[in-house]
């Protein structure tokens, strides 16, 4: 107990502790905040894969050096930002040359449900492609960024299918059905612990 706060574990019992909130009374956490040294560029990875797994939004404290004079609400909790997880800023976007690539084009994205692939589903839709095809393993994760897309952009046509990249056959009708001229593949295995032990 810290200043009348329970302290449930630490982080490396992170996930056990979701599950027993996800048991109990209040059910999943929405959010997952970070402080002070949880936001070290070599754990970032983790952060991501966690909140992601669970389907919680991932915020930050203000660190100290946010604490300065005329900050509005220098106590509020934010989302995290691409330059939290980098650990450096945020390189720059030609979005001239990025319009070019990927207006009036054919795109699909794989693990389009995903932290990573759910962003670049949200960049890319705001360059204009003719159409965008959505390929993920995770049903709800799938919904949620097609849900998204209707409501932030209905005039892009788009799929949403629900297939796992290792199906050969099913990535060799994805493709013959709607011959993406772009692929940004994102569908990746994230726990690499966890996956070296389950090899097959």
């Amino acid at each position: 107990n810290m200043h009348g706060v329970d302290v449930l574990a630490t982080v490396d019992q992170l996930e056990d502790v979701i599950s027993k909130l996800q048991k109990g009374r209040y059910g999943l956490p929405r959010r997952l905040v970070l402080s002070g040294d949880a936001l070290r560029h070599e754990d970032n990875a983790n952060w991501v894969e966690i909140a992601d797994r669970y389907g919680m939004t991932l915020a930050r404290l203000p660190k100290l050096g946010d604490l300065r004079e005329g900050l509005a609400d220098p106590l509020q909790i934010r989302p995290v930002a691409i330059e939290d997880l980098l650990g450096r800023p945020q390189a720059r976007l030609d979005r001239d040359r990025v319009r070019e690539m990927i207006a009036d084009k054919r795109v699909l994205v794989t693990g389009a449900g995903g932290s990573i692939g759910s962003e670049l589903v949200r960049q890319i839709a705001s360059y204009g492609p003719s159409s965008l095809t959505l390929l993920d393993a995770g049903e709800f994760q799938l919904y949620a960024i097609d849900m998204e897309m209707a409501e932030k952009h209905p005039d892009i046509p788009r799929e949403s299918i629900l297939g796992d990249v290792r199906d050969q056959t099913r990535i060799g009708q994805v493709f013959d059905r709607y011959k993406p001229e772009i692929v940004f593949h994102a569908a990746a295995y994230k726990h690499v612990p966890l996956v070296e032990h389950n090899p097959n």
